[in-house]
């Protein structure tokens, strides 16, 4: 009975800190763990329904063959991806050592096949030609720190650097939330983008 409960009721399961992401929980709920920073969830959970759903959609327009995640996580939108696109390449950018550790440990990110993960500032590398000349067919950007989005992965010089990564075809997926007052942030945001000309 009390097994039966444990599964039911969420259990920390590891609790640590860095000095990116401040205190970091572990949760284990209906058999599978979660990563939470703030109380938002990173890894697992609803992360990995809202990003399933949006993979869904892409694999209905067609397959990538190179896909970028900034902001890997513990590795859920990459597993996704091997799901529905096995031989896809996919380049993982994680700024939080402490997280990466989690995902190898919690989601079986060692296990990710063809993923290469690379710890470091997903925007400072953007916008610093890290990746010279190469495209992406697909770009998935969930940059959180916690519940919070990074000011420059709005800025125009991370959007045209973007821009220059994707292939003709590719797409470009952000994670933002979209509730209460962020919600007209997100808006706001998806308006500039898209009518923005600097970006053509």
């Amino acid at each position: 009975m009390l097994a039966y409960f444990n599964y039911l009721v969420p259990q920390t399961i590891k609790t640590t800190k860095s000095k990116i992401n401040g205190q970091i929980k572990v949760v284990n709920f209906l058999g599978k763990p979660r990563i939470i920073v703030n109380g938002l969830i990173q890894s697992g959970g609803l992360a990995e329904v809202i990003w399933k759903k949006g993979i869904k959609n892409v694999a209905k327009v067609f397959k990538p063959k190179k896909v970028l995640i900034l902001g890997l996580g513990g590795g859920t939108v990459a597993g996704l991806i091997n799901q529905f696109f096995p031989k896809a390449e996919i380049v993982g950018v994680e700024i939080d050592k402490k997280i990466i550790d989690l995902g190898k440990t919690y989601f079986n990110l060692d296990n990710v096949y063809n993923l290469k993960i690379i710890n470091q500032d997903a925007i400072y590398l953007v916008n610093n030609s890290y990746f010279n000349n190469k495209t992406f067919d697909l770009i998935l950007v969930d940059l959180y720190i916690g519940d919070q989005v990074p000011l420059k992965s709005e800025s125009l010089v991370f959007l045209k650097n973007l821009n220059k990564l994707v292939s003709d075809k590719g797409i470009v997926v952000f994670n933002r939330l979209f509730y209460g007052r962020q919600k007209l942030t997100v808006e706001k945001f998806a308006v500039c983008s898209l009518k923005n000309p600097a970006l053509d």
